[in-house]
């Protein structure tokens, strides 16, 4: 399942535990703020400075683990790829689930959806577009709803 290969020698890598624990270490990275692209001609950060970067954040740490096929911007096609990838909807919320919470209307006035990794005790972390980086918060984000939840059969917890 992992996406790297690893000397036998080493023994085998327990995939839950790296996965938990890389979505813990990347709390207030800024590796998730931006990424330009090419639009009619010029560079733009389709991210906006980590305002409307929780797909990307998610969608980024799942690629290396071989959890997801690449990374995304937009929470609909990363949930597309989660469900190609073998992630399934459940109602048991268990640690490493990935949460997608129902759309409201940001600072920039678009109405969109949110996403992020569930870490057990009813804490959750995703990208914060106030602070622009990863945070950990409440699972319920202060009353918002959630509209899903997944989960991957190669998560042996």
């Amino acid at each position: 399942m992992l996406s790297f290969e690893m000397r036998e020698e080493r023994g085998f890598p327990l995939l839950f535990q790296t996965y938990l624990q890389t979505v813990k270490n990347s709390v207030s990275s800024h590796q998730f703020r931006n990424l330009y692209m090419e639009q009619g001609g010029r560079s733009v950060d389709v991210l906006e400075d980590g305002n409307l970067s929780c797909a990307y954040y998610v969608s980024s740490l799942l690629m290396p683990l071989g959890l997801i096929q690449r990374p995304h911007t937009w929470v609909k096609n990363t949930v597309h790829d989660l469900r190609s990838s073998g992630w399934e909807a459940t109602k048991v919320l268990e640690p490493g689930c990935i949460l997608v919470w129902a759309a409201k209307v940001g600072e920039s006035g678009r109405s969109h959806k949110h996403i992020g990794f569930y870490i057990g005790g009813g804490r959750a972390i995703s990208n914060d577009d106030r602070l622009r980086s990863p945070q950990e918060h409440d699972a319920d984000m202060g009353g918002r709803h959630i509209d899903l939840i997944l989960d991957h059969y190669a998560l042996e917890r």
